[in-house]
């Protein structure tokens, strides 16, 4: 009986770290903020995506470290930051919703960047537009 109970709880083990284990990634990217409610509201819609297991963004370097696995992957986990404000390196956030942040948390934002024309808020440069393309939709 003994022997049972331990080959038991070995396989459970196994198992478990066969599904966690392997599959967790980790990365990094750049994340516009400034102050410590930036980093509560990135790293909360970091979290938000399933499967995220850590998110810390670091103000001083404005870079995010990321533990997930599951179905998340890097788009969605960026897309998620962008709709709570916040611009990335893939897509940036809607002028609407970058405004209603509170005053010190409003980032300089990049002009190229910030013209991204292509639809979701991706820049220009990960839909595939040249900015030329992207100004002259905007009318510039």
């Amino acid at each position: 009986m003994r022997r049972k109970i331990i080959g038991l709880a070995v396989l459970l083990a196994v198992g478990v770290f066969a599904v966690y284990g392997f599959s967790s990634q980790k990365a990094s990217f750049k994340v516009s903020g400034k102050c410590g409610m930036c980093e509560t509201r990135i790293e909360k819609a970091a979290l938000s995506v399933n499967g995220v297991e850590s998110a810390e963004w670091d103000k001083e370097t404005g870079m995010i470290a990321l533990e997930y696995g599951g179905k998340a992957d890097l788009d969605k986990i960026q897309k998620s930051i962008a709709k709570a404000g916040h611009d990335t390196e893939l897509y940036t956030a809607n002028d609407k919703v970058y405004e209603k942040l509170p005053e010190c948390c409003k980032y300089e934002r990049v002009e190229a960047k910030a013209a991204g024309c292509c639809s979701g808020g991706a820049s220009a440069a990960s839909c595939g537009s040249s900015s030329a393309s992207c100004d002259s939709a905007k009318g510039n």
